[in-house]
């Protein structure tokens, strides 16, 4: 019968341990490894989805006021009020709110898609809130009623969820006149009144019809794995039929 020498024994059970024990340390660190990138894919992308959700409305918001007082038949309705152009580039501007008319298809009126749109911030400085579009006039809003101008079939509607406060102060909306600024003050800038959260509190119409450029700030909020991160996007935007 063969014997086994001593460098022929089998494994011992204390090698089978370690040995485990070492292959359980591995499938550890790959687990962590695996989880830790996972976390930061999901970081990555949710933080991807808030800057969308701020660049979203800002492109849309700039787009508008660059088409701004558009009026090639030089239309000159009267407003609510007596002396109130209410063909006008900007017919609402507030610190979180402002509306733009423009006659894009030259029929006189601003009925059509994009021609009287109203973008509003209620104004909520940390937990956040909507802007919202609307698309027309709604009831109480400035020219309700008046055949030249779009009505509202479907209300506000959201275009950016989880809007706060710039940490700066900064107005989501700041207003300033042109190099051929008719009041004889160029490149300064008209500031609305104090915010409202319900309703938009605007600049008179003097100084409506002198604004030629807005800049604009939108602060984005959103958790991300326990962790509060904003996102601010600043733009200016220049109304092209505007002096």
């Amino acid at each position: 019968m063969r014997r086994y020498s001593r460098g022929e024994a089998g494994t011992t059970i204390v090698e089978i341990a370690v040995g485990l024990a070492v292959g359980a340390l591995l499938v550890a660190g790959i687990l962590t490894l695996v989880e830790q990138s996972q976390k930061a894919y999901m970081h990555t992308s949710e933080v991807t989805d808030l800057q969308q959700n701020v660049r979203v409305a800002m492109d849309r918001i700039v787009r508008l006021v660059q088409a701004a007082g558009v009026n090639p038949k030089n239309k000159t309705w009267g407003g609510a009020t007596p002396n109130d152009p209410a063909f006008t580039a900007f017919r609402e501007a507030g610190r979180n709110c402002i509306r733009v008319y423009a006659d894009l298809d030259g029929d006189g009126a601003v009925t059509s898609t994009d021609e009287n749109v109203f973008f509003f911030w209620s104004g909520s400085p940390s937990t956040g809130s909507p802007i919202t579009e609307t698309r027309g006039t709604v009831g109480g809003q400035p020219d309700a009623g008046q055949v030249w101008v779009a009505t509202s079939a479907l209300g506000a509607q959201e275009l950016a969820r989880d809007i706060i406060a710039n940490p700066s102060g900064a107005d989501m909306f700041q207003y300033f006149t042109g190099p051929n600024d008719p009041g004889g003050a160029p490149d300064t800038q008209i500031v609305p009144p104090a915010l409202s959260t319900t309703t938009c509190a605007t600049i008179p119409s003097a100084s409506r019809t002198r604004v030629s450029r807005v800049v604009i700030t939108i602060t984005g909020r959103a958790t991300i794995g326990g962790e509060v991160v904003t996102k601010t996007l600043t733009s200016e935007a220049r109304a092209r039929n505007v002096p």
